[in-house]
């Protein structure tokens, strides 16, 4: 009875250890992972110890530890990945003037429509680069909210939310693409 036990422990483990990977590789989501993982981890050790005791086979058991692990692994990084990101679209800077404001404004449009540019053109379609524009847009936003605050002028002749929906665009037919 206690074989069974264990090798029906063991089979819940290994289900929701492959519910965590599975949640692990979803983009942007795969930070939650971290909760079947860790919930796969602890019934696999456990599977694991009571297979042990009882002399009962061990592989399933430590094949869900393993995945839980690895699903664990994926989350954290993702998470620290992420986190990364938002920490760095901080607008740390103290604005002093609407000069300055605006020269730092006018610098990210320009990089941003030229990113735009290049990805459009097809050079430069990645992860990476669809990353680093979306950065870019919330920096720019954050800099128009600040420049309202200040009471600053911006240039009207740019519109953010025009290219944004632009990429996403792109972003969809690359998925389309990949498929």
């Amino acid at each position: 009875m206690t074989e069974q036990k264990n090798n029906t422990l063991s089979i819940i483990a290994l289900v929701v250890a492959v519910l965590g990977i599975l949640i692990a590789f979803l983009p942007c989501v795969g930070v939650f992972a971290i909760l079947p993982g860790i919930l796969g981890a602890i019934l696999g050790a456990i599977a694991y110890f009571q297979s042990k005791d009882t002399g009962s086979p061990t592989k399933m058991s430590l094949i869900a530890l393993i995945v839980s692990i690895v699903a664990i692994a994926i989350a954290g990084f993702q998470f620290f990945y992420l986190s990364n990101q938002v920490k760095s679209t901080n607008i740390d800077k103290e604005y002093t003037s609407c000069e300055e404001l605006v020269a730092d404004w006018e610098k990210y449009k320009q990089d941003l429509m030229d990113r735009a540019q290049k990805m459009e053109d097809g050079e430069d379609k990645n992860f990476t680069s669809m990353t680093k524009f979306m950065k870019d847009a919330v920096r720019m936003e954050r800099l128009e909210e600040k420049a309202e605050e200040m009471g600053c002028e911006l240039s009207k002749n740019f519109d953010l939310d025009e290219i944004k929906e632009g990429v996403e665009n792109d972003t969809l037919q690359l998925d389309e693409d990949l498929e």
